[in-house]
């Protein structure tokens, strides 16, 4: 990707960012609400790793 020249640019580019990880984590957390039993446990375990990697990336 090239590197953004103008503030706009840079700013439409974190958005996006940020915006596809809401999108990620929401889809994750909804899967977790849905899912039962051991699979609901793993899942939540998983979801740490997954919450500190997008916040690592922000």
């Amino acid at each position: 990707m090239n590197e953004p020249r103008t503030l706009d640019i840079l700013e439409k580019l974190i958005a996006k960012e940020y915006a596809w990880r809401i999108t990620e984590l929401s889809n994750f957390r909804n899967s977790v609400i849905q899912a039962k039993g051991k699979a609901k446990d793993g899942m939540i375990r998983a979801g740490i790793s997954l919450l500190f990697a997008h916040g690592k990336g922000l």
